[in-house]
Order: structure tokens, then C-alpha cells, then sequence
């Protein structure tokens, strides 16, 4: 969890440096760009700690 926050501290710090002094246009694709990185990170993140449950109950009933 740590270095999924470190991480997306990382991309924000990138896009307020490197896509904020942008034209609006380009404000605002990169809003949606970055909006739908985070969105997949925390679907992985959900996934695995999905996964880790399912397997620690499969042990366990064994």
C-alpha cells in the first residue's frame, strides 16, 4: 500500500509539472489520463487484496 501511494504522489507531482502550464485543451485530456491511471491502479490494488483473501481461506480449510 505504501508504494501505491508513493507512486501516485510520483504521477501527480509529473502531471502539476509537466501538464498543468498546458492549454486548457490539454488540461483536460491530461485530467482524464491521469484519472483513469489511478482508477486502474486501484482495481489492481482491490484485485490482489482480493486474490490474498481467497487464497488465506483456501489454506486455511485445508
Amino acid at each position: 500500500m505504501e508504494k501505491a501511494i508513493q507512486i501516485l504522489s510520483r504521477l501527480w507531482l509529473v502531471f502539476v509539472e509537466r501538464i498543468y502550464p498546458a492549454p486548457p485543451g490539454l488540461f483536460v485530456l491530461g485530467v482524464f489520463i491521469v484519472s483513469l491511471v489511478l482508477i486502474q491502479l486501484v482495481q489492481l490494488l482491490v484485485a490482489k487484496a482480493h486474490d490474498r483473501k481467497r487464497l488465506k481461506d483456501l489454506f486455511k480449510d485445508l
